[in-house]
Order: C-alpha cells, then structure tokens, then sequence
C-alpha cells in the first residue's frame, strides 16, 4: 500500500497583527491630516505673515522703505551748496562780486528698488580765490577757503559723496583764469572730523588729512597789485 505524502502545514507565529487599510480607511486618514494643516496654518499665520500682502489695514498699499537721508534732485542739492558755499566764501575782495563760479552735481551711483534718487552725489565747486598783499597770508587764505566750504557741507548732512574743489586765479600776463587750487574731499573726510565744532585753527590739519590738496607755486608767489 503506497503512502502520500502530507502537505507541510504552516507555523504559526505569535506576535501583533498587521492592520489592513482599504480605500475609505486612506481617503480618511488624508482628511484628517489635511484639516489638521489647515487649522495649524490659519492659527499661526499672523506670526508668520501669512497672507500679508505689501499694503495697509485700509487696503492702501504700503510704500516701499527709503534710504534715511530724505532723496533729493540733482537741481536741489546744487541750489542748497550754491547757497552754503556762497556763505563760507563771501564776497571777492577786488570786484566786490560773489566767488563762486560753478556748482556741479552728479550721482554718484543709479537708483534702486529702495531708492528711487541716488542716495549720494559727487560735486565739483569752483570758485575765484582772494589775493592778499601778504605771500604767506595768500597761501593761507586759499587753504582757509577749502576748510569753510567743506565745515559749511558738512555741518548740514548733505547727501554727498566726492567733493571737489577748483581755485581759480588770474596771473599777471594771462588772458584768462586758471586753476590754482584742487583739493578733493570723501565721506571718510567727513566723518574724521567733528565739522560743527572745529576750529579755524584747525585748517592746517584738515588741508593734509584731504587725499588730494594742491596749489600751484606760481600763486605762493604772486605778487598782487597795489
């Protein structure tokens, strides 16, 4: 009699049943989670700016930040140095006429998304220098002319950049004016010095301290007429 062979039955081992998920089980754990997002979401957005838009409670659009010095056109602040220059500079002590020659203004930079004008500009001051009987007093007087229009600027938080300033002079034997004088001033210039509070004896000192100052020789020695 021939034997058959008995199936292998399986073992069975004890541990935690694994849970079966059908459709409606998924589509309601979704749910769950997304009303879980949207209720986290709606009590912290005021602190994180959450549906904020760039504009007021009143739905007025809220304009965009300026730079911290007020913006100003270029015709602006040539008037505001013309009048400030013209005070440090008075008048010429041969025509009795005001010194000041020209005032330039240009952007030191283009403008932004922050700031529609420049936030600086670089000027160019030219103006007549004085002659003095005395050589040495002439030298001086030229140097004092550089200190008073740069203390005047400064003294009044101008948006400036570089500030260039051209002496004029008309020597004996020449047709015309020529420049004696350059000297050019920055903003680490006007933030080395206390400009409200310094002294005229402090001229000298600020004349040096300037990356470019130079007066021609052919001034030194002039002599002026009587």
């Amino acid at each position: 009699m021939q034997e058959t062979a008995e199936a292998p039955v399986a073992t069975r081992r004890d541990g935690p049943a694994t849970p079966s998920f059908g459709p409606v089980h998924v589509l309601l754990g979704a749910l769950t989670g997304f009303l879980i997002g949207v209720i986290v979401t709606v009590a912290f957005a005021p602190a994180l700016g959450i549906g904020h838009t760039n504009a007021s409670t009143h739905g007025t659009p809220t304009p965009i930040p300026q730079a911290t010095t007020a913006p100003v056109t270029e015709t602006e602040l040539a008037a505001r140095i013309r009048s400030y220059a013209n005070q440090a500079l008075v008048y010429s002590s041969v025509s009795g006429l005001s010194r000041l020659q020209s005032v330039n203004v240009r952007p030191a930079g283009f403008p932004t998304r922050v700031a529609t004008q420049p936030v600086l500009f670089n000027a160019i001051i030219t103006f007549s220098l004085n002659p003095n009987p005395f050589r040495n007093y002439q030298v001086r007087s030229a140097r004092a002319d550089v200190f008073l229009v740069l203390q005047k600027l400064y003294s009044h938080n101008l948006p400036l950049n570089v500030v260039a300033l051209h002496g004029t002079f008309h020597l004996p034997g020449q047709k015309s004016a020529t420049i004696m004088l350059r000297a050019v001033s920055n903003p680490i210039i006007q933030t080395q010095f206390n400009w409200s509070k310094l002294a005229r004896g402090s001229e000298k000192k600020v004349w040096r301290a300037l990356p470019v100052h130079f007066i021609d020789s052919r001034f030194a020695h002039v002599k002026p007429k009587a």
